[in-house]
């Protein structure tokens, strides 16, 4: 059975202050910053955001019926308090009735915890976790020998890969959730005070402790218990992030099933000035996953399988400010599992708040997974449902792929900025179907027939988004996209006719006082 269970690589995580230099023009959508740093005199600063969306987005019939519509409306309430004497400063957020207004809930995971990583919970159906989403509840105290910041946390390491506060947005798709956890974190610089050397104060390392409170694959309030340990190296100056971040989780689920992780990833950016013309921005970041779980068993036997999964990302910008034109390439590849009897789960998925595109990976791949574990869950067709199948349905990430995202930017990103996108992917393993396979004799297939099950499809993507600025203190944004979606040669049918043509629209409107 190919189960996703890699993704828990994406709650691994990293210390919220090192979080790399943003690329231009692709992040901070009215999403958090980094903490002030403390002042001698005390100070206070709030700041409120407020966005509503509405979406008109095809869900695919891959049954052979015709496509149907989901039509629906969210908002989302976030305020945050920073205050700051001397050396402590104290920073409090949180999301307030985060949740659908009217339309349709947007179809959720079976058997798992609802993480918060996709839009869909009601205003107000649960006090905690919608009425009320704590995202921040922290002090952090800047001592002689480093910063010690104790309470809750967001986390985003390099561009975002494995740990992502959900808070930074590019043009195309937009944020939900972030990784969240109650955290003991200190950071120093322990070459700072050396005498002769200049570099001293750049290296950086920090130290932590987590109690996991809710990420992409693990949710307190529903009663999941993850626990991490983290240790970061990392350079930075004015222009470069370099460094290496390694964690180890123990997870139980409420369930009772179990998981033993640990994951290293390195991460670097850089932005520089070309030929005096040219803005470059290049980010890049690259994940392993090993250790053990039974969230899942090999269907061989055994009550446990080892995983080995990995993952790497890449951002490259490149923008001429004369003219306001930019060009941007997104690549990268999720490591894929083709076969799901062995002792060994290969498959990795990104954080879901890492987006590319619009379609492919945030609507299409989890419908396809959906339907996979409504077929194999079905007793009368496989006569035993597999265990751990709930882990196999995919909430928005990347996973089992290689994809490139190149896109065209036009304008200013703190007034007009507009952009198309073109993304194409494969799937190194393959995306086969539980029952069809079994119906054709073992043989890979997919949820339509198919046996060509590398070519996921290629989708173009619209986006225009325009801040007003009202005075000095508050932005008004509105925003539209659209993407189209045209489904590879893995969802054919057995006669080799293409899936129908998938579709998103949406509009936001927000403003950030």
């Amino acid at each position: 059975m190919k189960t996703c269970l890699s993704s828990l690589a994406l709650g691994l995580v990293a210390l919220s202050l090192v979080s790399s230099p943003a690329l231009a023009q692709s992040t901070r959508a009215g999403g958090d910053d980094e903490p002030e740093a403390p002042l001698a005199d005390a100070f206070a600063q709030s700041a409120l955001q407020w966005r509503a969306w509405g979406a008109n987005t095809t869900l695919p019939e891959l049954d052979g019926g015709e496509n149907t519509t989901s039509r629906d409306v969210y908002h989302r309430l976030r305020t945050r308090l920073d205050y700051s004497r001397d050396a402590l400063t104290l920073r409090a957020e949180a999301d307030l009735l985060a949740g659908l207004i009217a339309g349709d809930t947007y179809p959720g995971v079976p058997l798992r915890a609802d993480t918060g990583t996709r839009p869909r919970a009601r205003v107000a159906q649960r006090w905690l976790g919608d009425a009320l989403d704590p995202r921040q509840l922290y002090v952090s105290w800047l001592t002689p020998v480093g910063l010690l910041q104790v309470g809750m946390q967001t986390s985003t390491w390099g561009i975002g890969l494995v740990a992502n506060a959900g808070d930074a947005e590019g043009l195309f798709n937009q944020s939900f959730g972030g990784d969240r956890a109650a955290r003991a974190l200190f950071a120093t610089t322990p070459f700072a005070a050396a005498s002769g050397v200049s570099w001293g104060s750049k290296l950086y390392v920090g130290v932590g402790a987590d109690m996991v409170w809710r990420d992409d694959f693990a949710s307190f309030v529903d009663g999941d218990r993850a626990y991490q340990g983290l240790l970061s190296i990392f350079w930075r100056d004015d222009d470069t992030f370099a460094g290496l971040y390694t964690a180890t989780r123990r997870q139980v689920d409420v369930e009772g099933s179990t998981l033993a992780v640990s994951i290293v990833d390195v991460a670097m950016t850089h932005e520089a000035t070309v030929d005096d013309r040219f803005e470059l921005a290049i980010g890049a970041e690259a994940a392993t996953l090993f250790g053990q779980t039974n969230r899942t068993y090999p269907r061989l036997g055994g009550d446990r399988v080892d995983v080995r999964a990995g993952g790497f990302a890449a951002d490259v910008r490149l923008e001429h400010p004369a003219s306001g034109l930019a060009g941007r390439v997104m690549f990268g590849a999720a490591s894929g599992d083709a076969n799901t009897d062995d002792d060994t789960l290969y498959r990795f998925r990104f954080d879901p708040n890492y987006k590319v595109g619009l379609v492919l990976f945030d609507h299409y791949i989890p419908a396809v997974t959906r339907l996979i574990y409504e077929r194999a869950g079905d007793l009368g067709q496989l006569g035993q449902a597999p265990r751990g199948l709930g882990n196999f349905v995919n909430d928005g990430s990347v996973e089992n792929a290689v994809y490139v995202n190149p896109q065209l930017l036009f304008g200013d990103d703190d007034r007009l900025l507009a952009g198309v996108g073109v993304l194409k992917a494969w799937s190194p393993a393959g995306v086969a179907d539980l029952y069809e396979t079994f119906e054709n004799g073992g043989v890979p297939t997919g949820v339509r027939g198919s046996e060509e099950l590398a070519d996921l499809g290629w989708e173009v993507d619209l986006a225009a988004r325009y801040r007003l600025h009202v005075g000095a203190e508050m932005t008004l944004e509105f925003k539209a996209e659209a993407g189209v979606l045209f489904p590879g040669s893995a969802f054919d049918d057995v006669e080799g006719a293409a899936a129908q043509t998938q579709a998103l629209a949406r509009g936001r409107v927000a403003f950030e006082w």
